[in-house]
């Protein structure tokens, strides 16, 4: 994989931030229609790293087969349903299974939940297609996401490093 869990929300609001939008600008765009909570969990980077933590807290107590099964899902809302599924088979409580993954049950709710899992990718999608649109801007934006502190502005004058 190469965004991490924070990159994803990096790169949300890099984007959000280019276009001169706010959280509730996006919230109301047609192609996305959701509120600013949904933009702020996004951004945030909790809502992808939640789901990682109890694919590989659930891993564990998989079969090869079913294990198989989830490492080949692509999308966070396939990812949804299969942690929902998984931790209603293997009979954890929200709390429990909270607790393991070290997280809160609310996140856990979110992780799990396939409404805001089709919100996000959503926006996700919405914010690349939109990227795209410009030349280079969707490398510049990942960029800026994978390696904030490389792409400050520059202070000042830059001395000339003698070789």
């Amino acid at each position: 994989m190469i965004f991490s869990s924070g990159d994803f929300g990096r790169f949300l609001k890099c984007w959000r931030d280019h276009r001169g939008l706010t959280q509730q600008n996006v919230a109301d765009l047609p192609e996305i229609n959701t509120n600013t909570t949904t933009i702020s969990v996004a951004e945030s980077g909790g809502f992808w790293e939640a789901q990682q933590r109890l694919a590989r807290l659930y891993l564990f107590e998989l079969n090869e087969f079913e294990a198989e099964e989830i490492r080949g899902l692509a999308t966070a809302a396939e990812l949804s349903r299969a942690l929902y599924k998984i931790r209603m088979n293997l009979r954890l409580t929200e709390e429990s299974a909270a607790e393991r993954a070290g997280i809160s049950v609310s996140t856990l709710r979110i992780a799990e939940s396939k409404a805001w899992s089709d919100a996000i990718e959503h926006y996700v999608e919405y914010a690349i297609r939109d990227a795209m649109t410009e030349p280079d801007l969707l490398l510049k934006l990942i960029g800026r996401s994978l390696a904030p502190w490389y792409f400050r502005e520059p202070r000042g004058r830059r001395r000339r490093v003698p070789r």
